[in-house]
């Protein structure tokens, strides 16, 4: 069984080689002195119990290297000397201690490798590259499957982030993906002709089924952008258009749903992609709002309840600009010790893109107190956020008691069956 959180919202609460290898992650290369650190951003605020994090940034490929010297510059020439940025990010994955960007105006997957410090990318030099990369999925085995809305294919790359193939069809214009095993689920969307989300074999492209239909109607689409498919093979799909989450088997039976368009918390207005971890929470993120909010059914009511949202607009580095892209990563805690608080249990990471301002990927850890810690341990920490950051400590407003209830009844607790065949 699926363990729960006993929390909930208090009111008021070939890759191409960019650059060379480097010796240390640039974001907490420089030291800050202790007393002059402003304390870290959490959700919920304080006096609340903290459950989110904000711990790093990154935007530019010298956040993960140090600028080159002299001797760079003699042996690779001016190249040494790029300081590639990101432009318009999109998609974003993590495995294997490497963070995987989708950037649109780049035209690549720009890859910060945390371990080996370097970045690099996919696609530029590819055969077949990739004109305008949205979004990506890693399966277990490594193989990553990259959207290109332009060129109207999913990009096959291996464990090696070597280019495999590309499945191309006429037929499909992919906005996002979700790998399930054997099968690739794609949301396919050509505005006023189609809306859906298509199932396809992932070693093949052979194209397996469908689910949904254009339409505003619940089980139908308008744009579907965010897609995750959960172990036991349900599917959850987000509408930017249509603004609700919807949850499906593999069958294309609709088995739940919710959304409700309001600029209240709780409410959806313009829901980008969506992500979900293994104690079942599902995070949207919220172009309008500029956040994260986190849903989770009840065990009890098995009603969806908001557990909490965290970013907001601003200038702190904890704020979102245009957020879109989202991933929930287990594992890699260790390349962030350095950022937690001592009084903070991390869990788990979580991954934003943002499309404007300077913190184009942001770095979050969910949690909550670590044993023998109180809120106090966390509100007198000081010196936790990165180096060259600042931190306003906005306040979080608008925050209601109960979030709008519009969600169906639950689906069945068993596994779905397999994907209708065509």
């Amino acid at each position: 069984m699926t363990s729960q959180p006993c929390w909930r919202l208090c009111a008021g609460a070939g890759a191409l080689l960019l650059v060379a290898l480097g010796m240390t992650l640039a974001v907490g290369c420089a030291a800050q002195k202790a007393e002059e650190a402003p304390p870290a951003s959490f959700w919920p605020p304080y006096p609340n119990e903290p459950h989110i994090q904000f711990l790093a940034s990154f935007e530019k490929s010298s956040d993960v290297q140090p600028p080159k010297g002299a001797l760079d510059k003699l042996i690779y020439g001016k190249e040494a000397q790029e300081d590639v940025p990101l432009k318009l990010p999109y998609g974003v994955a993590m495995w294997n201690g490497r963070i995987y960007v989708c950037d649109v105006r780049l035209q690549a997957i720009m890859i910060f490798d945390l371990r080996k410090h370097q970045a690099l990318a996919l696609g530029p030099g590819d055969a077949d590259p990739l004109q305008k990369p949205n979004a990506i999925a890693i399966a277990d085995d490594g193989f990553k499957y990259v959207t290109d809305q332009v060129k109207q294919g999913i990009f096959v790359y291996n464990a090696d982030d070597k280019y495999v193939q590309t499945f191309t069809d006429k037929k499909i214009k992919p906005t996002n993906v979700a790998v399930y095993k054997d099968e690739l689920f794609v949301c396919d969307v050509a505005l006023k002709e189609r809306a859906r989300v298509v199932i396809l074999d992932r070693h093949s492209g052979k194209m397996l089924g469908e689910i949904g239909k254009l339409g505003q109607k619940p089980g139908e689409f308008l744009f579907p952008l965010g897609i995750v498919v959960d172990p036991q093979g349900y599917v959850y799909v987000s509408d930017v258009l249509n603004p609700r989450v919807q949850k499906f088997d593999r069958k294309g039976k609709l088995l739940d749903y919710f959304g409700q368009e309001t600029d209240t918390i709780g409410g959806l207005v313009k829901p980008k992609m969506i992500a979900l971890d293994k104690d079942q929470i599902i995070y949207v993120v919220g172009a309008a709002a500029q956040n994260v909010q986190m849903f989770q059914r009840d065990p009890q009511s098995q009603r969806l309840e908001l557990l909490t949202f965290f970013g907001g607009a601003g200038s702190y580095p904890r704020a979102m600009d245009d957020p879109v892209g989202i991933c929930v990563h287990e594992g890699d805690l260790d390349l962030f010790t350095q950022y937690i608080n001592p009084a903070f249990e991390a869990q788990r990471l979580i991954l934003v893109t943002n499309q404007e301002g300077p913190h184009k990927v942001s770095i979050y850890a969910f949690g909550h107190l670590r044993a023998g810690k109180t809120v106090e341990d966390i509100r007198q920490s000081k010196g936790i956020v990165p180096t060259g950051t600042t931190n306003a400590q906005q306040p979080l407003t608008g925050v209601p008691t109960t979030m709008p209830d519009n969600s169906l009844a639950p689906g069945p607790a068993t596994a779905p069956g397999p994907a209708t065949r065509k």
